[in-house]
């Protein structure tokens, strides 16, 4: 049901050099998924995976939201472009907490953005 809230939404400061810069950290980090935050003027900040499970599968980082962050990005190896199931729920309990920051997908073959409209 939450996943039909998905949106797809187009960030500014996600540029074709911020796209490509990502897309490398994610083949880079294959097979597992690697995660961090995007900060104003297409910062890139990349965390340790510090999931617990099947890191191919899964992401965990410890880190610090501030009023710099754009988006939380991390990879999909497996090629999945939207948000998974298991991201959703995640999204859905930050925006509950008023962390509305959008989820950047990285995959070798695309950069997207999202939000869940609730």
């Amino acid at each position: 049901m939450l996943k039909e809230m998905l949106k797809e939404v187009d960030l500014p400061c996600l540029t074709d050099r911020v796209k490509r810069d990502l897309q490398i950290l994610a083949l880079q980090g294959m097979p597992e998924e690697v995660c961090g935050l995007l900060h104003r003027h297409g910062i890139i900040h990349q965390y340790q995976n510090v999931f617990v499970g099947d890191k191919s599968h899964g992401f965990d980082m410890n880190v610090v939201l501030d009023t710099d962050t754009v988006a939380i990005w991390h990879s999909h190896p497996g090629g999945l472009i939207k948000p998974s199931s298991d991201d959703v729920p995640v999204m859905e309990m930050l925006k509950s907490k008023m962390i509305s920051a959008p989820w950047i997908i990285v995959t070798t073959h695309s950069v997207t953005a999202w939000t869940l409209d609730l």
